[in-house]
């Protein structure tokens, strides 16, 4: 279980509390600052100027959207670095897996996705029992949101997943549990279907009139009102189901009357809006995605009209290259041989090296946490 309790942290996070005890958990925010102070304090690395968090002994790893590992750094060094750093004997078959065909590819030559899953790798050698990814759908292109769905839900298999995503597609489908902020202030957590619903439904209307109770009461004859009077100056807070020309009936019942109408807004305005928002953007970045795929697909069918090339659009993924620079690629022609993932996982009299590569941000403890 991860919890919080009224976390406070400089002019970034006001008053944050939940408590995740499912299995995947998706922060969004309008804010990227906001989501990275909390995933720093979710994984050990700060504290919060105030409010109390619950956090599982041991290593919470958080992967940065910037990446962790040097672009020159193979995948296969880094899992052997950080498996001495961890003083791990044995990584689980996760780990293997995501690394299997990109172990001797420098992190500079990979795909996004590719990239992601390596790094996913290193974090997941020390079966931690969560892990915090900050936006791993940041790089990647419209055709691979499907394929990170499918890979956090893989992975939700091996640790609990606290992420933050600006792809609706992608967060419907994987998270249980959704924690939405705004300006770093919470506005929903829940069941992340529960807060959909509600960022798609109408809500209620909040209004601040200057005017007598009764007298708004007369003018207002909605159901399902609610009316109270604040003490600040003959001032009524008004609550009223919101449906489409609500707003336009108050501003004209009130003017009629002859009070003022302070203040009218939504309850979930801002959480609706910022869905919307993200909901729209990836609607864009499709768009843009189909647009261009279409015109390289008529530069193509032109090209071949104009040479006579006959082009085969069967499937051969099997001759992508990987990525591997020159360089390594003509070591391995040379060699002939390529990283046995197996033993660099498994137990070896090199586990407890130091390594060059300095101390990871990637794995913080309880005593390394900010003062």
């Amino acid at each position: 279980m991860i919890s919080s309790d009224n976390i406070c942290k400089g002019s970034l996070l006001r008053n944050i509390t939940f408590d995740f005890r499912g299995d995947v958990l998706c922060v969004l925010s309008n804010r990227e600052e906001d989501i990275r102070c909390l995933f720093s304090i979710l994984s050990k690395s700060k504290k919060p100027d105030s409010g109390l968090t619950a956090l599982p002994e041991g290593v919470i790893p958080f992967l940065p959207s910037s990446g962790a590992f040097p672009r020159t750094l193979k995948v296969s060094d880094c899992l052997k670095f950080v498996k001495a750093m961890t003083r791990t004997s044995d990584a689980p078959a996760i780990v293997k897996e995501l690394a299997e065909n990109i172990a001797d590819v420098r992190f500079g030559n990979l795909s996004p996705l590719q990239a992601l899953k390596g790094a996913v790798a290193a974090l997941l050698i020390c079966s931690p029992e969560y892990i915090i990814l900050e936006d791993p759908a940041k790089d990647l292109s419209p055709s691979e949101y499907g394929q990170l769905s499918g890979l956090l839900n893989k992975l939700s298999k091996h640790a609990k997943i606290i992420f933050s995503c600006s792809v609706p597609s992608v967060f419907e489908e994987v998270s249980d549990k959704l924690l939405v902020l705004s300006d770093g202030k919470q506005l929903e957590y829940g069941d992340t279907a529960e807060v959909l619903k509600k960022a798609d439904s109408p809500g209620m209307l909040i209004c601040r009139i200057k005017g007598n109770k009764e007298k708004i009461s007369e003018i207002l004859g909605f159901d399902g009102i609610s009316i109270e009077d604040t003490d600040r100056g003959g001032i009524c807070k008004v609550t009223v189901p919101e449906t489409e020309n609500r707003r336009r009936e108050i501003k004209k019942a009130v003017s009629k009357a002859g009070m003022a109408l302070l203040d009218i807004h939504s309850d979930n305005g801002t959480l609706k809006s910022l869905i919307r928002a993200l909901s729209d953007r990836e609607s864009e970045l499709l768009s843009e995605y189909e647009d261009a795929d279409t015109d390289i697909a008529d530069e193509l069918i032109a090209f071949n009209h104009d040479t006579g090339y006959e082009y085969d659009d069967e499937d051969d993924s099997e001759d992508t290259d990987t990525g591997t620079d020159e360089e390594s690629e003509q070591n391995n022609e040379a060699s002939g041989v390529k990283p046995d993932i197996a033993s660099l996982l498994s137990h070896g009299e090199d586990d407890d090296e130091t390594s060059d590569h300095g101390e990871s941000t990637l794995f913080s403890t309880d005593s390394e946490q900010d003062k």
